[in-house]
């Protein structure tokens, strides 16, 4: 252990039997195992597991770094540093999201606080939501990749994957989402050339890249992140995503 250098030399076995004394009642970081919405079908081990831990102070510290410098994804960050048995930007965005909610939930507690803004008459609704409650649909037996699904207008069967946490950029808008759909579309009429494929997606109908679309981010499975709410002021009920900020990973 590093001494500075202001501090008076005291013998190494002693400070670390004073430290653990110190920490005799602090809980045993745990971390558990946890059955994916995917079911790991996605990475090539059916009934996959996966093991989450919470957040450490130093997991901590390294997110105040990222949000400082604004160089990386900290929802990314945290699943890298928290996750073990899969490779992370591997993900698939169902996976992702349960794997999050899970980091948070054995990181602060079931509950999460949140401040709502009602669309209605714009009052603040102060929120709590049970996080183990939240259900989770899982993928069935029958669900595999590449999907194959028939266009309506064109009348041929496209086959598709799904974006991973490492296409994140590919789709983080609508504009990006359409000029990079060619990545996740493995074969379209049974030809399989990206360039060709490429050259085909801007003479599609809309109705057939709405189709494409819609497939490729199903919110079929996975965890619910949706939940509805009356409003405190004007009793309005509405259908909201429950807000993952930057203050999600925190003490409320």
């Amino acid at each position: 252990m590093e001494q500075r250098k202001d501090m008076p030399e005291i013998d190494g076995g002693v400070i670390e039997s004073q430290v653990d004394t110190i920490l005799e009642h602090l809980p045993i970081e745990t971390a558990i195992e946890v059955d994916l919405p995917s079911r790991g079908r996605f990475y090539g081990a059916e009934g996959q597991k996966v093991t989450v831990r919470p957040l450490t102070f130093e997991d901590e510290k390294a997110l105040i770094s990222i949000k400082s410098s604004k160089t990386s994804n900290p929802l990314s960050v945290i699943l890298s540093r928290c996750i073990e048995g899969v490779d992370t930007g591997g993900l698939v965005f169902m996976d992702k999201m349960f794997l999050i909610m899970k980091i948070r939930e054995l990181s602060y507690g079931d509950e999460y606080e949140a401040t709502v803004v009602c669309p209605n008459c714009e009052f603040d609704n102060p929120l709590s939501f049970k996080l183990s409650k939240l259900e989770v649909k899982y993928i069935g037996e029958d669900y595999k990749e590449p999907i194959a699904i028939e266009l309506p207008k064109l009348k041929k069967t496209v086959e598709l994957k799904l974006p991973r946490v490492q296409d994140e950029p590919y789709v983080a808008t609508g504009e990006l989402m359409m000029d990079n759909l060619w990545r996740f579309i493995v074969s379209l009429g049974g030809n399989e050339n990206p360039v060709v494929i490429a050259k085909v997606i801007p003479k599609l109908p809309s109705a057939d890249v709405h189709t494409i679309i819609k497939a490729i981010t199903t919110n079929d499975y996975g965890v619910e992140t949706k939940a509805k709410f009356k409003c405190f002021n004007c009793q309005e009920v509405t259908l909201i995503d429950i807000p993952i900020t930057e203050n999600f990973f925190s003490v409320n």
